[in-house]
């Protein structure tokens, strides 16, 4: 379970540090970021209204919203770690070692750093760590996974067959 939709336009606002503008926009990227999450784990059941949602957050909500164009530069690299995170945790999900498992586990979760950035931006060092400390609280609320669970769910995975990809310095020369 994830933190429930009526509360994420104020967990956004108080992660913004009350900027409304920085809320509005941290609040479009939660909803994408849900959304992409329900079409990957194939739970949405409107995969062509989801898409269609991230598309236009994406490219009409998403730009038109003046803080992300103020710091477009710093929240496009933000976003670009969050969905190298994720990308890689789904890649090394059913990778044979342990320990890159656990991070596989933990890098799902590299959407904060976008919140991560928006607390920087808005007020300063110690409210991002307050920010992070507060959502990943929230996180654990709402989210009764362990790592142990996942490992079960990733043993499934295995039997359907699925396979992991190395990590990077095992794959030179792809």
């Amino acid at each position: 379970m994830s933190i429930p939709e009526h509360e994420l336009d104020a967990l956004a606002e108080r992660i913004a540090n009350g900027n409304a503008e920085a809320g509005a926009y941290l609040a479009l990227f939660m909803r994408v970021a849900r959304l992409i999450d329900d079409i990957a784990d194939g739970d949405s059941t409107d995969v062509p209204g989801d898409m269609l949602k991230i598309a236009t957050a994406l490219s009409v909500d998403m730009p038109q919203n003046p803080f992300f164009r103020e710091h477009a530069l710093a929240l496009s690299n933000a976003h670009a770690l969050a969905l190298a995170g994720w990308t890689l945790g789904d890649t090394w999900r059913t990778h044979p070692n342990e320990k890159t498992r656990m991070f596989s586990f933990v890098m799902r979760e590299h959407t904060h750093l976008v919140l991560a950035t928006v607390a920087r931006i808005t007020g300063g060092f110690d409210h991002m760590l307050h920010a992070m400390t507060l959502a990943h609280i929230r996180n654990d609320q709402t989210n009764s996974e362990t790592f142990a669970d996942f490992e079960e769910e990733t043993a499934r995975i295995r039997m359907r067959g699925a396979k992991a990809r190395p990590p990077m310095a095992e794959t030179k020369g792809e």
